[in-house]
């Protein structure tokens, strides 16, 4: 399995030529900028960027870099992004196009992740010295389409138990 990361940061601007502006979400605020899209694979590895004007589009940049590498490859890599990519229209795009991707899901209700017993938690695996276990569901999500029609689809929802900090989260995958 081969995985690609993509994050975008904005690359402040203060030169004298006019450029749009983007967000800055440690000082939350706008200020001139670019925002850099960079995408490294399993190792770290930068294997694809792109530089954007103001406040990049991280979601059609996964999608053309998708499209991009697709000949290359016999199968391409599963796009793993932040929950800046969230949304049933998004999701909707990339299993249209075939592109495999993993994200975290936003909105989660921590209480109800608290709720469920550690006996469900069935698969473990330590990373970087620590413990997790996970189990699996599924997310359904409505899109509409152009005709006005809504169709449904279904993501798989990895529910994440971090045991050495007792902290839960949960991932969605398509």
């Amino acid at each position: 399995m081969w995985l690609w990361f993509t994050d975008g940061h904005l690359l402040p601007y203060t030169g004298k030529e006019k450029v749009h502006s983007g967000y800055n979400t440690q000082r939350r605020m706008p200020v001139a900028g670019r925002t850099n899209l960079v995408t490294s694979d399993n190792s770290g590895r930068i294997v694809d960027f792109e530089i954007q004007e103001g406040k990049g589009d991280l979601r059609s940049y996964i999608v053309n870099l998708s499209k991009k590498w697709q000949d290359k490859f016999v199968q391409v890599p599963i796009m793993v992004f932040d929950r800046e990519g969230y949304g049933a229209k998004f999701f909707h795009t990339l299993l249209e196009n075939q592109v495999c991707f993993v994200t975290w899901e936003k909105y989660i209700d921590v209480h109800k992740l608290n709720a469920f017993k550690p006996e469900m938690f069935t698969e473990s695996f330590e990373f970087n010295d620590k413990t997790y276990c996970i189990f699996e569901g599924e997310k359904t999500f409505t899109h509409k389409l152009e005709d006005g029609s809504d169709e449904e689809f279904t993501l798989r929802r990895i529910y994440i138990w971090n045991v050495t900090s007792n902290r839960r989260t949960c991932a969605l995958a398509g």
